[in-house]
Parts: C-alpha cells; sequence; structure tokens
C-alpha cells in the first residue's frame, strides 16, 4: 500500500487559499463536464468512454491482431501529448523486460518510438534494427506538419516502401 504524507506540503499554504483552489479545482471541473469552459471545443474526449462505438472497439482490436502477426516491431511515430498517452498506457500494460523475451506469433510487438526528436543516430540506429524485422508504422499527429515527426516520417515510409514495396507498405502504414 502506499501512503502519501502531506502535512509539510500544507505546511505553506494557508486555509484560505486551500480553500481557494478547491473552489478553483470545482469550478474547473464543473466546466470540463459542461462543456463551457474556455477550449471546450477540444473536450470531445470527456465522454468517449461511455459513448464509445462497439464497431470503432472491433476495428480497432482488428488492426492490433494484425499489426500483431504481421510486426515483430511497431513504430510509434509522434511527439508530446500525440504520442505519450499512447506510450504511458503501452509501457504501463507490458512487461518491463518485454525486449529481453523471444517474440512468437502470440507474442505482441515491440513497441518503438520515432519523430520525438532530431536525432539522427536515434534515427539511424532504429533504421540498422528495422533492416532485419519486420515492422509496421503508426502515426500519431494532429497537423502531419510538426518538424520532428514529420521527417521520421518520410524516412521511415520510404525505408518501409524500399524494403516491402509500395504496394506491401501501404499496409504496413
Amino acid at each position: 500500500m502506499i501512503t502519501f504524507n502531506f502535512k509539510e506540503a500544507l505546511s505553506s499554504i494557508n486555509g484560505t487559499q486551500l480553500e481557494q483552489a478547491q473552489v478553483a479545482a470545482k469550478n474547473a471541473h464543473e466546466s470540463l463536464i459542461n462543456n463551457n469552459g474556455k477550449g471546450n471545443n477540444y473536450t470531445g474526449w470527456v465522454n468517449w468512454p461511455e459513448n464509445i462505438d462497439n464497431e470503432l472497439v472491433q476495428r480497432v482490436q482488428q488492426c492490433a491482431d494484425k499489426l500483431a502477426r504481421q510486426s515483430e516491431i511497431v513504430v510509434v511515430i509522434g511527439i508530446g501529448g500525440s504520442y505519450l498517452g499512447a506510450r504511458a498506457v503501452i509501457e504501463a500494460m507490458q512487461h518491463s523486460y518485454k525486449p529481453f523475451q523471444p517474440f512468437s506469433d502470440n507474442h505482441a510487438p515491440y513497441i518503438a518510438y520515432a519523430g520525438n526528436n532530431l536525432s539522427e543516430d536515434n534515427l539511424c540506429e532504429l533504421l540498422e534494427v528495422l533492416d532485419h524485422k519486420d515492422y509496421s508504422l503508426i502515426v500519431i499527429s494532429k497537423s502531419g506538419t510538426t518538424t520532428e515527426p514529420a521527417i521520421a516520417f518520410r524516412i521511415l515510409k520510404k525505408h518501409c516502401e524500399d524494403k516491402y514495396g509500395k504496394s506491401i507498405a501501404q499496409h504496413r502504414i
């Protein structure tokens, strides 16, 4: 069991400040739930879990099954919030030492990340690995124009097309 002693944290906050923070948090929560706050056109995710379409869940599962069958590695291309949510869930749900487990048909692919920096060494090392592994690409981007993921995507797309041919590569991207 995890315990947290917050007495020292509160020593620098007086009762009035705490009450003001509680009111602000309550107002922010209500604004989010009621979809009437600043930026409310970006809150479609709030009710998504209870409104999710079962057909969408099935399509996502089919895509995941396909990736698991055809890929030893799945490369997620993105930067910032566009990929960090996926990364957090993936890392929380997978075995801590996944890279050391053998690959099999019933074994989920290793997830690699690209496009979150401009390191040419990182991308070259990834390409060296991908030369010898079956892989697929997932791009997570709101605009498609952010420099780091745009560069990584173009390089990895070309690598995929060169390795598998254009007609097959389109099923891996």
